[in-house]
Parts: structure tokens; C-alpha cells; sequence
């Protein structure tokens, strides 16, 4: 809607009211994982066993009672990911009893209210002073389904120390990595109200059909169900998510009829306009 003009040499000045239809804006948001605010993330834990480089040497956080923190491998994959905007858990301060074995970590993270871990294996040798020898097994976990998302074995050796190693690893699979982790925002349901919508001057079934066939389509409309008819206005109970507003606003860009539109409350009308 035009609010203002003028002219000004040759150039003409207008102010403009404009009512903008953000769905597929909100539809292509839900694809970009880097428009996804953090809390809508999957909470992801590292699980990770660390072997080496001393024959003897071995850590995993969640065999002990009062963990320690991640391994330096953890904490290296666990910083990249933080500065990719991925939502990292922090080891927890302790550790109730659960059954051990190699389903520990998916337990651990169930509990601890994580949607994702990352589980597996690092093991570095060292057969002498300047040589290092890698090898990384490792998965991507849906804890709920307990379904793996994604696997990854990577052996690499090198006169390299053991940071480096590390990095060179996470390098391999980041991204492939993190490719199955924007998969799984968190969805959160907005909550179904009902409302009522009643459409006035109804004097031919089409344009009727057709307005109660788009509001049936609209993916924000759960339930609708005639409730009343009176003369020439139908009325509706609809169960919706957000607001009738916005349904309005929807509807009236699929320009079906010549309509007057109103919104009081939990009621919403629509009057068609017969030519």
C-alpha cells in the first residue's frame, strides 16, 4: 500500500506499507544450518576412546565415576565444531552406574539428554622418536534410534606429533561430519489453538470449495470442520498453528475471490465480494 509520495526534480519518493508472505523464506532458513540458533541444535556428546601413543596409555571419560574431561582429541573436535555453531555437551561431573560395553556412550548421552554422539576409537603408535602411526574409527550416532548416521576409518602416519595428528583426522571428516548433523535440527511444535472462521456471502459452491479446499491445504491448518451454516455464511472450527492472521494473509495471496478479510480475536471472517 502506497502511504506517501512526492517528486522531487525527476525522481519520484514514495513511502510504501508493505505486508511481506515469509514463508518460503522460513522454509529455506530451515535448510541453512548456520541460520539455526543454537538451542534448536542437537546436543551432541564426544565419546571417543583414545589409545597410545604408550602401549599402556588409554582414556575414556565415562568408564570413571567423576570424569576427568575430554581426551585432547575430544577437546580438539569438540573446538572445531563449537566454531562451526554446532551445540557441544559438556562432560558431565559424574557418571550414574550403567552397564558397560560398547553401548556405555549411547547410554551415557541418553541420559545426559543428548541427540547425538560421537563414538569410536583413536589410536596413535609410535615405533620410535619421529614417526607417528594413526588410525581413527569413528561413528555419528542418533542416540534415540541408535541408528549410525555416519562411519569413518582413517589410518595416517607421519613424522608429525600427536596434536597435529589430531587435526589432520578431523580434517578428513568434518565436514562429511557435520553434513549429517544439520540434518537433525531439533523441531520444536508450535502449540495448536482453535479458532473459528466463518465466510460470508456464500452464493456459489466453487469460489466456496475452493477457499475451504487452500485453508484444508495450509500446512498451519491441522483440522478444519464446518460448525454452523446460516443462510449464505458457513462457519468453521479450525485447530491451527500461529495465528489466524497469518492464515488470512496466506490466503489472500492465492487470490481465489474479491474478499474483505477480519480478524477480532479468536474469530476471523472472510465476506465475499460477488461482482
Amino acid at each position: 500500500q502506497i502511504v506517501s509520495r512526492s517528486q522531487q526534480d525527476n525522481v519520484l519518493i514514495m513511502s510504501l506499507d508493505l505486508k511481506i508472505n515469509d514463508t518460503p523464506l522460513k522454509e529455506w532458513l530451515k535448510t541453512q544450518a548456520f541460520t539455526t540458533p543454537l538451542g534448536l541444535r542437537p546436543l551432541i556428546l564426544l565419546a571417543i576412546t583414545t589409545r597410545g601413543p604408550g602401549a599402556s596409555e588409554r582414556y575414556e571419560w565415562w568408564s570413571a565415576a567423576k570424569p576427568k574431561g575430554y581426551s585432547p582429541f575430544e577437546t580438539q573436535l569438540a573446538l572445531k565444531l563449537k566454531n562451526a555453531g554446532e551445540n557441544i555437551s559438556e562432560v558431565p561431573q559424574r557418571i550414574a552406574v550403567m552397564p558397560a560395553g560398547p553401548d556405555r556412550p549411547v547410554a551415557v548421552a541418553a541420559n545426559l539428554g543428548a541427540h547425538l554422539v560421537i563414538t569410536g576409537t583413536i589410536t596413535h603408535r609410535s615405533s620410535d622418536a619421529l614417526s607417528l602411526d594413526s588410525r581413527m574409527d569413528i561413528s555419528l550416532v542418533d542416540v534415540r534410534t541408535r541408528q549410525r548416521l555416519f562411519n569413518s576409518t582413517i589410518s595416517l602416519k607421519g613424522t608429525v606429533d600427536v596434536k597435529t595428528m589430531n587435526e589432520l583426522l578431523i580434517t578428513a571428516v568434518l565436514d562429511q561430519m557435520r553434513s549429517e548433523i544439520t540434518k537433525k535440527v531439533v523441531v520444536i511444535n508450535p502449540v495448536i489453538s482453535e479458532k473459528d472462521l466463518c465466510i460470508e456471502g456464500v452464493k456459489e459452491f466453487d469460489t466456496y470449495q475452493s477457499l475451504f479446499n487452500t485453508l484444508r491445504s495450509m500446512d498451519t491448518v491441522t483440522k478444519i470442520a464446518v460448525s454452523r451454516i446460516q443462510g449464505h455464511t458457513i462457519c468453521h472450527t479450525l485447530q491451527i498453528k500461529g495465528t489466524l492472521q497469518d492464515i488470512l494473509d496466506n490466503l489472500k495471496q492465492k487470490q481465489i475471490a474479491q474478499t474483505d478479510m477480519m480478524v477480532e480475536g479468536d474469530r476471523a471472517s472472510i465476506r465475499l465480494i460477488n461482482p
